[in-house]
């Protein structure tokens, strides 16, 4: 593996889009709070989260503030999901919490990894949520956190990797 490590962790990921076919569907304000997937009404916390778990994937889709900074960065992996890391909130939908990403990113040369650096990453994210027609984006954040680190866990979640 070449290139650092970049851990991403996500307190709260709050959904942003619901999309079907490319078309957008719901929106926060227009009734993206009260969609539930179909499969899901029902489920506890913790099916709730395996099935979120089995249905996430990971693009970097977003505009960074510095381009520049990043020769290549891609989506390694993300870590296993916990009991509680997916639910339903009324006022906001699908909540996702406690996600962990894992980044390779290979800075420019003469050009490093700042505390700003990586915390320009976050722009880029998009986690995602999706079943046989539609697509949940998550694109806003709460308690996150970067950190250069020397490994990723041993098992992780393969999710999709896009350059931006």
């Amino acid at each position: 593996m070449i290139g650092q490590i970049v851990r991403l962790k996500f307190g709260f990921a709050y959904p942003s889009m619901l999309e079907g076919d490319n078309d957008l569907l719901l929106e926060p304000g227009d009734g993206l709070e009260g969609f539930r997937f179909a499969e899901t009404s029902e489920m506890g916390s913790q099916d709730l989260s395996a099935w979120t778990e089995s249905h996430f994937s990971c693009v970097l889709d977003g505009d960074l503030d510095d381009p520049s900074v990043f020769k290549s960065i891609s989506v390694y992996g993300a870590e296993r999901f916990g009991t509680n890391d997916a639910y339903y909130d009324e006022g906001r939908g699908l909540v996702l919490s406690d996600i962990v990403i894992y980044l390779i990113v290979n800075p420019e040369v003469g050009k490093e990894l700042s505390d700003e650096a990586m915390d320009d990453l976050f722009h880029t994210i998009v986690l995602e949520v999706k079943d046989s027609s539609v697509t949940m984006s998550f694109t806003e954040f709460e308690d996150y956190e970067a950190a250069v680190v020397d490994e990723t866990p041993e098992r992780l979640i393969r999710v999709s990797s896009s350059q931006p």
